[in-house]
């Protein structure tokens, strides 16, 4: 079992680094941190850390649709497992989310 998420960026927690947190251990443990980062200052590391942030609502959505395709239910635009999917790829790219 993976920590429990929602998890979120923290922008440079050091020297140029990205944290990734999650949010619920954040509570439960004080500041646990999942993942670093390295090179804050490189253009790939906010991506990176929004990628990894996204990681839990994406496992999270490929496992609704996976249901839905085990059950052989379609899977209708605008349905709320269908925006979950939507919002956690719109999460992982960084769209409509500044890190």
């Amino acid at each position: 079992m993976h920590t429990p998420g929602p998890w979120k960026v923290i922008p440079p927690v050091g020297p140029g680094n990205y944290g990734v947190n999650s949010e619920k251990a954040l509570t439960a443990y004080g500041n646990w941190c999942v993942a670093v980062i390295p090179n804050g200052d490189h253009a790939e590391a906010a991506p990176n850390a929004r990628l990894i942030a996204a990681a839990p609502a994406l496992l999270e959505a490929l496992e609704a649709l996976a249901e839905y395709w085990r059950n052989g239910t379609p899977v209708q635009p605008g349905s709320e497992v269908a925006n979950d999917a939507l919002a956690a790829i719109a999460a992982a790219r960084g769209e409509g989310v500044k890190a």
